[in-house]
């Protein structure tokens, strides 16, 4: 009881406000419980799994939350805060995220989360005298529309990590989200609602441009790919200029807001290298496209920058939602990949892009979780990749002075960091990526196997059900809406 009280205690005071308060209108354990088990299992399982020292609570609450999830996949009863918790795992819980949300979203169905709009609409406006003082009806109102919203963001979110249709359409709540801004403006919604702003002009370029990764991009299309990036260059405006601090995390919401909008630029831009060969005179980038592929290099390497100096995303970093964390990654991988593969299309200092990779690894690896916290996956994979990226380098620079790359001594690898599992191996030499000297990158440098380890003994797995990290993350191959 104690353990489950100071948890509780953590996410409310401060993991909470990085998904926009949901959770917000409890004070305590016993609030939550009596609400709902999965609203509080929830809770549990994602702050555990945010403390290094509570990875055997971790263990615990995982498996429990992954029990009253089969029982509620059929269960005839669900309330509104059955879903809150349906919520929070689906924004911290890689490993079942997709699985989560697909459920969620039908089961919101069910309860009518999605004709909550125009009833919230119509009971707003007719308390806009007293819009501090909501009667009970419209609050539930109001959160049922902030629900509906969340299961929008996170759908959107996974669609782009996995490469995958959207099961939510854009329905009158989410089309008509400035009406309800107008109406109900207050800090949580404009955080919640720039989001939703953001994803339908991500969801247009997916329409557009397909997510077949082979395919390449027509110069002609470019007015498109640039009319994109004007609509992020004005969103960021917009709603930069409306954020607010919060009182809690500080900047963040304005921050990320600022991440958000470099990540958007590199997924648009980045179109430009679909299909597109190694070899310039075989198949060159064309010259119209060349401003967009250096669009696509800066952004990756504001992500990177912004990530490893704003104190308030430093801060946030462990605590903040999987999405961040992935997109992240997804920078890294964007720049190796182009200084390996399109290093003759494109200028890429190499030395530029190991100082820029290295203190992500660092942040990762260093980072106050559980081992099972996708930080720690992602360091661990971004590790592999560059030290086998050292080693091309150095396989190349013998070759390019005629030498054997076997007489140039031991490579430069990075340390091999510590790790507080004994089931997992993190020695960068032994990744489930394999070497990938000197053959290119190619599929498997953002394949559905990015983050994966050593998988543990089966009997001595935490919770007693089989253990795939391939199915917990995102196919970085797709990412990027099918660049990589």
């Amino acid at each position: 009881m104690a353990d489950a009280k100071m948890l509780v205690n953590r996410y409310l005071r401060k993991t909470d406000h990085y998904l926009y308060g949901i959770a917000s209108e409890y004070k305590n354990l016993k609030e939550i419980r009596q609400a709902s088990p999965l609203l509080l299992t929830a809770i549990l399982t994602v702050e555990a799994l945010q403390r290094s020292e509570s990875e055997q609570l971790y263990r615990v609450c995982y498996a429990e939350f992954r029990n009253l999830m089969a029982d509620f996949l059929f269960s005839h009863s669900i309330s509104l805060e059955d879903l809150r918790g349906l919520c929070i795992a689906c924004f911290w819980l890689s490993d079942i995220s997709w699985s989560i949300s697909s459920v969620a979203i039908r089961r919101a169905v069910e309860l009518e989360l999605h004709k909550s709009f125009p009833m919230a609409i119509d009971a707003l406006k007719s308390q806009q005298q007293s819009p501090d003082t909501l009667d009970s009806r419209t609050k539930k109102l109001v959160d049922s529309v902030r629900i509906w919203h969340l299961l929008y963001i996170c759908d959107q979110h996974l669609a782009i990590l996995y490469g995958r249709p959207h099961i939510m359409r854009e329905d009158e709540g989410i089309q008509n989200w400035a009406l309800y801004l107008a109406i109900h403006r207050n800090p949580t919604d404009i955080r919640i609602l720039s989001q939703v702003a953001l994803l339908q002009i991500l969801r247009s370029v997916s329409e557009t441009f397909g997510q077949d990764s082979k395919r390449r991009v027509p110069v002609l299309l470019k007015p498109q790919l640039d009319a994109f990036l004007q609509q992020i260059d004005q969103w960021v405006n917009h709603w930069l200029g409306i954020s607010q601090d919060h009182p809690i995390i500080g900047a963040y919401p304005s921050k990320a807001i600022m991440l958000h909008h470099h990540f958007s630029k590199l997924l648009v831009s980045s179109h430009v290298f679909r299909g597109i060969g190694r070899y310039p005179i075989q198949d060159p980038l064309p010259v119209e496209f060349q401003g967009l592929a250096s669009v696509a290099i800066d952004s990756a390497r504001a992500v990177l920058e912004t990530t490893v100096t704003d104190p308030d995303i430093l801060d946030a970093f462990v605590g903040i939602p999987h999405y961040y964390q992935t997109m992240i990654a997804f920078a890294c991988s964007f720049l190796l990949k182009t200084a390996k593969v399109y290093r003759h299309q494109v200028s890429l200092n190499s030395t530029s892009v190991i100082g820029a990779i290295t203190p992500v690894i660092d942040l990762c690896l260093g980072a106050n979780c559980t081992s099972y916290h996708l930080a720690h996956w992602i360091g661990r994979g971004l590790r592999t990749l560059l030290n086998d990226y050292i080693k091309w380098l150095e396989h190349e620079g013998a070759r390019d002075q005629g030498l054997d790359p076997r007489s140039q001594g031991q490579s430069r690898n990075l340390p091999a960091a510590r790790s507080t599992s004994a089931h997992m191996d993190v020695d960068g030499s032994n990744g489930a990526w394999g070497p990938i000297l000197p053959n290119d990158y190619g599929e498997n440098l953002l394949s559905s196997t990015l983050y994966e380890s050593v998988q543990p003994d089966l009997e001595t797995n935490m919770f007693g059900f089989p253990w795939d990290p391939s199915i917990s993350f995102a196919s970085l191959e797709h990412m990027g809406l099918g660049l990589l």
